[in-house]
């Protein structure tokens, strides 16, 4: 498989995963939405969860905004000097809302887990202990890779 038809499999495959989580982020929001309503969650709780999905989306289009303006940029400008690494417009914008978007993803996990083991307090700890080892990483991961490039 050559250049051209990675990148155009990559596009397709992105943009199907995009429509799923479109379509995951507006039932989400729908259903919490109705919650709010009937009122079988607190108030508080479904505003501060439809406010964090909203955030996610918008992380998640702007990188997908990104990747399409970089895929359409690489068939406009196809030549031997492009270079596949070049971030043409988003640069540190896409590598920032990628960094939040993990973060955001990985905090929820550990809002889950703790939600969902609250009954075993020692599983919950060793649990959401491991979760925020691998988040403070990522952060870690980010800094180091924000300062060489």
């Amino acid at each position: 498989m050559n250049a051209p038809q990675a990148l155009t499999l990559g596009l397709a495959l992105g943009s199907v995963g995009y429509g799923v989580a479109s379509v995951l982020f507006f039932m989400s929001a729908y259903l919490l939405t109705k919650t709010m309503k009937i009122g079988t969650l607190p108030k508080t709780q479904s505003r501060v969860l439809l406010i964090y999905i909203i955030v996610l989306f918008i992380c998640s289009t702007l990188v997908f905004i990104s990747t399409v303006y970089t895929s359409w940029n690489f068939w406009v400008s196809v030549g031997p000097n492009w270079d596949f690494g070049e971030k043409l417009v988003f640069g540190r914008i896409e590598e920032t809302v990628v960094f939040l978007a993990n973060e955001m993803a990985d905090g929820l996990m550990v809002w889950r887990c703790i939600v969902l083991y609250h009954e075993s307090e020692r599983k919950s700890r060793i649990i959401a202990g491991m979760l925020i080892c691998m988040l403070v990483s990522s952060i870690g991961e980010f800094s180091v890779a924000s300062c060489s490039s």
